[in-house]
């Protein structure tokens, strides 16, 4: 099929708006290949696990001529996977939309057996790091763990080196710390950025100590609130709003 990108005008955009309003996701087949059906392919292609560029190329072909009982649908759960797309504010740096983009698109991922923080839904979040850590024993909580995997697929980086942060992070405690190190640390619930607080009461793992912590990304503010996209979250990656008050600051690690 042919690759086709903004600006295009032609039956085979019609075809593939088609085919996105067959997996779900409402656009209009107009065969014009405009912003509204731009930013609908991006949603497809995060949704899909493939690199968000907004051009109909030989991948993102291949992902809607699968059929639909393979693909994402709209039922209750993605409609809030969509509004959740939808609600990433405009005008942010394209790098923290991809990233958002990559967490929203692991929404209701849930590990299995729960308390085991792994199985398979959650297992290209975290399978490898004892091993990258040479760390023994059960796998740890995975909220950090997550976040530097969203942070990594979002900017395509292919190793540890290559993100922000310069390793897989699995605590909040490095976060923090590399935060304050690099002037990347705040009390501003800005988009896209991680937030931190106590392990008590944000309904990851109960805490083996009083300092553990749990983060997540956040996907816009709400008033004296924000709303969250967060691993771990009652063993599963999950949406909440959140108190600003209740965290004990934000890393805005694309400084």
């Amino acid at each position: 099929m042919k690759t086709l990108r903004h600006g295009d005008e032609s039956q085979a955009v019609a075809e593939m708006q088609r085919r996105l309003l067959a997996h779900g996701w409402p656009v209009l087949c107009d065969g014009i290949f405009g912003p509204m059906t731009e930013d609908v392919l991006t949603d497809f292609q995060a949704a899909s696990d493939l690199e968000q560029d907004g051009i109909c190329g030989a991948r993102t072909w291949t992902a809607l001529l699968i059929k639909v009982s393979h693909q994402l649908t709209i039922d209750a759960e993605n409609e809030h996977r969509l509004e959740l797309f939808r609600s990433i504010p405009v005008g942010i740096d394209k790098s923290q939309v991809s990233v958002l983009r990559h967490a929203i698109a692991d929404l209701d991922y849930r590990e299995n057996p729960p308390g085991s923080n792994e199985g398979d839904e959650i297992c290209h979040l975290v399978n490898g790091y004892n091993e990258h850590h040479r760390i023994e024993g059960p796998a740890p909580p995975w909220c950090a763990i997550a976040v530097s995997q969203w942070i990594r697929r979002g900017l395509g980086a292919s190793t540890w080196s290559e993100t922000p942060f310069g390793e897989w992070m699995g605590a909040v405690s490095q976060i923090m710390t590399w935060s304050h190190r690099h002037g990347a640390y705040g009390t501003a619930a800005l988009p896209g950025s991680v937030f931190m607080m106590g392990r008590l009461g944000s309904g990851s793992d109960r805490p083996e100590r009083l300092s553990a912590g749990h983060c997540g990304l956040v996907i816009r503010c709400d008033g004296d609130a924000f709303i969250t996209i967060e691993g771990n979250a009652g063993n599963q990656v999950a949406s909440r709003r959140r108190k600003i008050g209740d965290v004990l600051g934000f890393s805005y690690w694309w400084k």
